[in-house]
């Protein structure tokens, strides 16, 4: 008996999705690269494993085989922490890349205007991409479920912690995919939308409770207790170091400890309401967007309802910037590449008020003049410098190339060699505040005898060559990728695995080497000998980097037309 077809369409979804979600399967399954990060994830995945097994069972190989027995537990709560962390680490950061070009590659493609003359809505539109996207990544996930399976025969996990760990994982997942939606349907660069995304993300789970327990500790203001609590219930991060604490302590109430269920349902409704957003927002904007223009970025007068002046009269009044003798370093330094939202005035303000409250709160509470609270503020600071020079060089070139002006550039009488320089010039240029803060502080601290005056050759030598590194890393990766999105995200992955996951570089990365050449005093004792010893990894890091910007010069007239959409 055949199925009639209105009741079809609601078995297998098809009235929400419609065609979109089996194009983007079909789609994504022919795409090569599609199997290589499943590969890569599971030697990744392997790696970890064996790993854990390792340093657990290192100073345990001369024991009896009752200790080792013993020890089975701890090796499975070792093994379940490392996987879980890497989950909620790059499943949340991929579906940002995934989702961060699904309305601009529409765009770029030149495939919405004929979305539009489709019975196609716009729901389908958004649930299609949603969907198709977070079935990928729950594959993903099936892939580490035999894992857990296995290891809970050593005990120690009990399974509603690994239940509460994917709930959390794939809520916080979702979330991040629908920022990122939301912001791909404001912006024609998909690097544009993830940045934002990522910028979001760190504002809301970062900065904010840093904030308020920052104020918490200085001020005895009442309303504070119970925004804390609200903000950590909400932060998918410390609702998952919480539960992960209750099962590495075997606490008996277990996942009871702490409200993730509320935790999971308010994420919910926040997915649920930015994809309602998103919804609404690509219906206004739809026809703009086939048509090849940008829809406006909301702001506050908009917002409103406040008039604000034509454009053709703020285009006409505004003042006609004088091109230097320079005309690439020139170009390199005025250009924003963060869209209107995020620009980089708003950055260094925000960037400085932050700096006056930390250093006011440290001044109140007597941290200014510990050598701890510097390693902390310079480490964070060389941080964000890293960041930023990795967004700065992933599309240095790759956005050339994608605008398609990178063949007029290479036809102008500059030499390939002049072209990287004068580019990596403008990325010191723009960054050159995080470095004024850097220094200035270690210079400043150091003449106080706060910290030791050999930190600055420390700081200095620990920062040079991880600059080197990434920049490196961007400018290599434009010339050899098709789209800037895959320039940023080798150009993020590469150093996010080597500081964080291979313990041959994770134990010395550059932020590590700068904390030690900070709090230690005058490289005595056993900082002095850990920063001794990342001196090798270092070394690494700088011709790594040397090499990587030589081979950029030589491969930048490689497939200059070979660029997608």
């Amino acid at each position: 008996m055949d199925i009639p077809d209105k009741y079809k369409s609601l078995i297998t979804l098809n009235w929400l999705t419609g065609p979109i979600f089996t194009k983007e399967l079909r789609v994504a399954s022919r795409r090569k690269r599609s199997y290589f990060q499943r590969v890569a994830f599971i030697l990744l995945l392997l790696f970890l494993m064996v790993f854990s097994w390792f340093v657990n069972m290192m100073m345990s190989s001369f024991s009896s085989s009752a200790y080792v027995a013993g020890r089975m537990s701890i090796i499975s709560r070792s093994i379940t922490t490392a996987v879980a962390w890497m989950l909620l680490m790059l499943l949340p950061l991929r579906a940002t890349i995934m989702l961060g070009g699904s309305i601009s590659q529409e765009v770029n493609k030149r495939t919405l205007d004929v979305l539009l003359t489709t019975p196609i809505t716009c729901v389908q539109i958004v649930m299609g991409k949603v969907l198709s996207s977070f079935l990928q990544l729950v594959l993903l996930i099936g892939i580490t479920l035999p894992l857990f399976s296995v290891i809970r025969v050593f005990g120690g996990v009990p399974w509603d912690h690994v239940v509460v760990f994917l709930c959390i994982i794939l809520t916080t997942t979702c979330l991040f995919a629908s920022i990122s939606l939301f912001y791909s349907i404001h912006n024609k660069h998909t690097y544009r939308a993830v940045v934002l995304t990522l910028a979001t993300a760190f504002l809301i789970f970062a900065a904010v409770p840093i904030v308020l327990n920052l104020l918490a500790y200085s001020t005895h203001w009442s309303w504070l207790a119970p925004a804390i609590s609200v903000a950590s219930m909400v932060n998918p991060f410390i609702t998952f170091a919480s539960i992960m604490q209750s099962m590495m302590s075997s606490d008996p109430q277990g996942t009871a400890a702490f409200p993730w269920a509320f935790h999971c349902g308010i994420v919910t409704l926040a997915f649920v309401a930015l994809l309602a957003l998103s919804v609404w927002r690509l219906k206004k904007v739809m026809p703009n967007l086939a048509a090849g223009n940008t829809p406006k970025t909301w702001n506050i007068k908009r917002l409103f309802g406040i008039r604000t002046k034509d454009k053709s009269d703020i285009i006409q009044a505004r003042k006609t910037l004088e091109v230097s003798d320079d005309p690439i370093y020139w170009r390199e330094v005025n250009r924003t590449e963060y869209g209107s939202l995020f620009g980089p005035r708003a950055s260094i303000i925000v960037m400085i008020v932050l700096l006056v409250v930390i250093y006011f709160i440290a001044m109140v509470k007597g941290w200014l003049l510990t050598s701890e609270f510097h390693a902390v503020i310079v480490t964070v600071l060389a941080g964000a410098a890293l960041l930023r020079i990795a967004i700065l060089s992933a599309q240095s070139i790759s956005a050339e190339k994608q605008a398609r002006t990178l063949p007029i550039l290479l036809m102008t009488p500059l030499e390939d060699a002049d072209i990287i320089r004068k580019k990596r010039n403008a990325i010191f240029k723009k960054t050159s505040l995080y470095w004024y803060l850097i220094f200035g502080d270690v210079f400043v601290f150091s003449l106080l005898t706060v910290i030791h005056p050999a930190a600055i050759i420390g700081v200095l030598a620990a920062i040079v060559p991880a600059v080197l590194f990434i920049m490196g890393i961007g400018f290599y990766c434009g010339t050899r990728f098709r789209t800037t999105t895959g320039t940023m995200t080798a150009t993020f992955a590469i150093p996010f695995v080597l500081w964080f996951f291979c313990p041959c570089f994770a134990n010395f990365s550059p932020l590590m080497l700068i904390a030690l050449s900070i709090a230690s005093d005058g490289y005595g004792g056993l900082n002095g000998i850990l920063f001794a010893m990342g001196v090798v990894p270092t070394i690494i890091y700088a011709v790594a980097g040397i090499i990587m910007l030589s081979m950029a010069k030589s491969s930048m007239r490689n497939n200059v037309f070979n660029v997608a959409g």
